[in-house]
């Protein structure tokens, strides 16, 4: 059955597991627990493939092949919402219906099209008891998913330190969340690594790997800016943080603080706060990137004059800029040409 275009019957496990869940109300099944409290139930379910350590604790020779780089694997409906972490990246991907994705004293209600991106060793849970209820769990390793989601990320400085910092300092955003609305290319891609990873084709490894790519450019492409993380929510800050950061990105020669702070409604002291929160970094040291990434640009792809440069890049003075460059790298913007030609 395609599960991308309809809901498949429940499997015998998973009536097992509705049966449980329906006769004993009182375990509140659908709520975040240990694995220890709901062992008997997963024994059956599972039949007794895992210890309890080995389920909270997902280590990546459980669940990917050693021979890939990851694995894409449906949510079984009605299995307890136990608490658990794993040491790789996990994307999970809304196909049908709803549920809830907990994190700490978060709890977040996934619809249809939503894609979760959790990293390693955040501890959550995933509630899914509906019929309705189809999710895709993407298992990626660390090292693929830094080359291939990450290394997206290269020439975008700006979104780059925003994404390392959601997906790197998990005590403070332990996931986040683009709303695709059902996208359809994008269920496509997903459609057609799956269909190959549960197949025997010849090169599924490089296959799989190619569909990640694609997968994560077209979601970058159309939907950064639906991010949305729980620092950015919690403050009640705004959720256009990608379109503020972008906004900076387009006009970095010339923009102010206090210019900034006017379009966007916000005091000072609130978009110094957000950009931090975002990126580690303040709006001077924000700016400052996108001069000197525009300035290396131009060193190594046109032969303007370094004061061209230095105008073209939004620095007032020749030699500040030098100082600046200098600075940063060590060399002359010159010596920096040479070396790059």
């Amino acid at each position: 059955m395609d599960i991308f275009s309809e809901v498949p019957k429940l499997s015998k496990r998973e009536q097992y597991l509705k049966e449980v869940f329906l006769n004993f109300h009182h375990r509140n099944l659908d709520k975040p627990c240990s694995v220890e409290g709901v062992q008997d139930i997963l024994d059956i379910a599972y039949d007794n493939m895992m210890s309890a350590k080995e389920f909270e604790e997902a280590h990546e020779y459980n669940f990917i092949d050693k021979s890939l780089d990851c694995s894409l694997v449906r949510h079984m409906r009605y299995t307890p919402a136990t608490w658990h972490n794993h040491e790789f990246f996990e994307i999970l991907y809304v196909l049908h219906g709803s549920c809830e994705n907990y994190f700490s004293e978060h709890a977040i209600h996934m619809q249809k099209g939503d894609i979760c991106i959790s990293a390693p060793g955040s501890t959550h849970a995933v509630s899914a008891f509906n019929d309705e209820d189809i999710m895709l769990n993407i298992l990626i390793r660390r090292t693929t998913f830094e080359r291939y989601f990450m290394g997206l990320m290269e020439e975008d400085d700006i979104l780059s330190s925003f994404f390392h910092k959601a997906l790197y300092q998990r005590d403070k955003i332990p996931y986040i969340i683009f709303h695709t609305e059902n996208d359809s290319a994008l269920k496509a891609i997903i459609k057609k690594a799956s269909k190959d990873f549960h197949g025997n084709k010849r090169f599924k490894r490089q296959f799989l790997n190619n569909c990640l790519s694609e997968f994560f450019i077209e979601l970058l492409r159309s939907y950064e800016h639906t991010v949305e993380t729980p620092d950015i929510k919690r403050n009640s800050l705004s959720e256009n943080t990608v379109f503020l950061l972008k906004y900076i990105q387009q006009h970095y020669k010339d923009i102010s603080l206090k210019e900034l702070s006017a379009f966007f409604n916000y005091s000072e002291r609130q978009l110094q706060r957000i950009l931090l929160n975002a990126t580690g970094k303040n709006f001077m040291e924000i700016v400052q990137l996108q001069k000197m990434k525009a300035a290396e640009k131009m060193l190594i792809e046109t032969d303007f004059s370094i004061e061209k440069i230095c105008e073209e890049s939004g620095y007032q003075s020749p030699n500040n800029f030098r100082r600046i460059f200098k600075n940063k790298h060590g060399i002359t913007p010159h010596k920096f040409r040479e070396n790059n030609k």
